[in-house]
């Protein structure tokens, strides 16, 4: 899928422009397939899919999407908290660049308990 490549490398505001982003990113990770009747038709559906499926580094994913399909499948971790072990490992983008590509529905919080 060429539409998250074309939205990071100049990133588009609007609605319908994040809509068609999110819905890009849903089926480049293989959580829906393109014409799943459950793909969202709404910013919030399109974020709560992500949020509750996507548990993807930030970093790993943009160093591998031009890998294909099974190649972003393969970095996706089993749940948020493997996630959240992984980035506080060290293995994090900063919040800013995140933004700047569009992404940060991708982000997850990760506090420290120390």
């Amino acid at each position: 899928s060429r539409m998250p490549l074309s939205f990071i490398s100049s990133p588009v505001k609007g609605s319908d422009a994040e809509l068609d982003l999110l819905r890009a990113l849903i089926i480049e990770l293989g959580l829906r397939s393109p014409n799943a009747p459950d793909l969202p038709c709404t910013l919030t559906s399109a974020r709560k899919i992500l949020k509750a499926e996507a548990h993807v580094n930030i970093k790993e994913y943009v160093a591998t999407r031009h890998k294909g399909q099974s190649a972003l499948r393969e970095i996706l971790k089993p749940s948020k908290s493997a996630l959240r072990k992984e980035i506080r490992k060290g293995n994090k983008a900063s919040l800013q660049w995140v933004k700047q590509q569009g992404l940060q529905v991708l982000l997850v919080n990760v506090t420290c308990f120390t």
